[in-house]
């Protein structure tokens, strides 16, 4: 067997190979005709050319935040995001347990980081969305009510006394916040997703001080409205572009699908990326949970967290398309 051509060695980083066998998984598709050497033995893929990293929706990891056996027992899922400095999840919560809103480290996969951290938030309080700050070692995190942010400094001391900020005053729709976001590029502000005093939705820079907008809104596509509404907001970090949920399953049965936005932060029209979630734990049809996302760049996935009442799994999802420049 011939060493393969210049034109046909790629970067494998990011590649999964099945257990024991050596094969590309469904969630990668090698060049054509590609040499791979792989301890002792030899692999050679014969599948079409295709783009890396590029293949249908799949879901490449999923694991579940309510079994108790790692968590909390009755750990009741709010809001995940990616922690690019420590390559790891963030998931806010509350352990109905006790009824504290709590903490999370885990590695995609699920498994936990440490232990959970508690807080010292009243247990009236459930935390539903959650953005990493530029250090890495401090959080922001929305309530439920879609009303108040709070700061929290993840290296303090267990259970954490976050800063509290009210933008009650900020959010006129009926529907208030559902989702929070961070961009290192504007670090003394924050982004939300939320319905205005003229119902229409829109994503706001805030002031991380005062809530005050900086800047103008920028306004959602039509598909959504009051009965397709936002759920979560993450923010892809080079082009500061917006990746937005719709909070609906479409359909049902094999064909039920949520609706994952790109948002340009500049001009261009706003691409949806329909996830199909017929082999997700929660298949039920129309608003159900508030869908949270996150996005890692580098091997452009999307963590889909869905909080349905007797669900709450975590997704980790290959899209469709190239989301950010650094995949």
């Amino acid at each position: 067997m011939s060493a393969p051509s210049q034109a046909k060695k790629v970067d494998l980083q990011g590649f999964q190979f099945s257990t024991g066998k050596g094969t590309p998984e469904a969630t990668r598709v090698l060049p054509s005709d590609l040499f791979v050497a792989l301890g002792p033995n030899f692999v050679t893929s014969t599948a079409s050319m295709t783009s890396p990293a590029v293949n249908d929706n799949q879901i490449a990891q999923s694991f579940a935040v309510s079994t108790g056996t790692l968590f909390h027992a009755n750990f009741t899922l709010g809001g995940v995001t990616w922690d690019p400095s420590r390559e790891r999840l963030i998931i806010v919560g509350k352990n109905t347990t006790s009824g504290q809103p709590s903490i999370y480290y885990t590695d995609r996969k699920g498994v936990i980081i440490g232990s959970g951290i508690a807080t010292t938030l009243a247990t009236s309080i459930t935390l539903s969305s959650v953005a990493v700050k530029t250090s890495g070692t401090d959080i922001l995190a929305l309530d439920s009510a879609g009303t108040k942010v709070y700061s929290f400094a993840l290296t303090g001391t267990s259970p954490l006394t976050p800063t509290t900020l009210d933008i009650s005053s900020y959010v006129g729709g009926t529907i208030k916040a559902t989702g929070i976001a961070y961009d290192a590029g504007t670090p003394n502000d924050f982004y939300m997703v939320a319905q205005d005093a003229s119902s229409n939705f829109t994503i706001t820079q805030r002031n991380a001080s005062t809530g005050a907008i900086v800047g103008t809104a920028w306004t959602l596509p039509a598909a959504f409205d009051a009965s397709h509404p936002p759920g979560g907001l993450a923010i892809e970090p080079v082009n500061g572009d917006f990746i937005v949920t719709r909070n609906y399953v479409n359909g049902s049965g094999a064909t039920s699908a949520i609706d994952v936005y790109a948002i340009p932060r500049g001009v261009g029209a706003a691409a949806p990326i329909s996830i199909n979630i017929s082999t997700f734990a929660n298949v039920a049809t129309g608003t159900n949970g508030k869908w949270s996302v996150a996005y890692e760049p580098i091997t452009n996935h999307i963590f889909l967290a869905d909080d349905t009442s007797g669900f709450n799994y975590i997704y980790e999802i290959i899209p469709s398309q190239l989301i950010s420049p650094q995949s």
